[in-house]
Parts: C-alpha cells; structure tokens; sequence
C-alpha cells in the first residue's frame, strides 16, 4: 500500500509575504500474512512523512499544509494535528489471533520511532532543541477477546519514551 501527494503554488495573499510552496506527504506498508496450525496473523513495516520547512527566511514554503478539512486516513491526521507535519515516522505491526473456547483472542503490538525531517523548522512547538531530530519511539499494545457474537472487550496501553528533541 503507498500514497503520495505533492503541494505546488503560492502561500500568502493581500497584504502578506507570498512564499513558494512546495511540499510533500508519503506513506506506505509492507506485509505479509501467516498461518501456523490455530494461529493466524500479520506482520506489516510502515513509513509515513510529511515535509517541513527548512527555512522561514528563504521565501519558500516547504511544510505540508492543511487545504481542506480531510477524512483521508492519514492526510486527514496530518492536516488535523501541526505537530504531525515535519514528521517521519518509520515503524512495525504485528497481529495475531487465536481460538479460545471456539471465540478468537487477538493481540496486536505496534512500533514507530519519530522523527523530525527538518530540524531548522520552527513549526514544532513542543519541540525543546530545534537542533536535534529525534522525538522518540512508542510501543502500543492491543488485546480482544470475542466472548459472545458481537460483544467485544478491548483493552490496550502504549509506552512514548521521548527522543532527544525533548530533552
């Protein structure tokens, strides 16, 4: 699965600086599937990025943004949080399920490690040293379990062990 959009034009209006905008969003995933006697599964790598803005001096404009409201997946999270813009997050999935009493228990652990894309972007605000690119890796757990047809009991935790841009 990949998806690619390109931003070209003019940034600015009556009255504004005009700037050059040229930006960037990427993703994809790559996986494959398995079967091993009760227990099926998935294992998938994914890479997402959203361009930044090297410099806010040089009269281009190089971070994605938001034209539109957009239910897209993950363009409409890219337009709906900044702090996902100047991102690369690079990642792994894993998923399994298996039959307990006839009803299926699943289990999913997710990884990304985080990362700015131009460390000369000031868009980041909550971002301490402006010098440094790292901004972390996060674990995320998922377990359900499928006791009755139709009632499901989820439960999940996640785990953010900040990188050296929140130092």
């Amino acid at each position: 699965n990949a998806e690619f959009a390109y931003q070209l034009g003019d940034v600015g209006g009556p009255g504004l600086r005009t700037l050059d905008q040229r930006a960037w969003f990427g993703y994809a995933d790559l996986g494959a599937s398995f079967r091993a006697g009760p227990v099926s599964g998935a294992f998938k790598g994914v890479w997402l990025q959203a361009s930044g803005d090297e410099s806010a001096t040089d009269g281009t404009h190089g971070g994605f943004l938001p034209l539109a409201p957009d239910t897209h997946r993950f363009l409409g999270l890219v337009n709906a949080f900044p702090q996902l813009r100047n991102i690369r997050r690079a990642g792994a999935s894993a998923n399994a399920r298996y039959a307990v009493f006839g009803r299926p228990l699943t289990a999913q652990l997710d990884y990304s490690n985080f990362a700015r894309v131009e460390t000369g972007d000031q868009f980041q605000p909550s971002v301490r040293d402006a010098s440094k690119s790292s901004l972390g890796n996060e674990f995320d757990l998922t377990l359900g379990f499928e006791p009755l047809h139709g009632v499901f009991i989820l439960s999940g935790g996640g785990l953010l062990l900040p990188g050296d841009a929140y130092g």
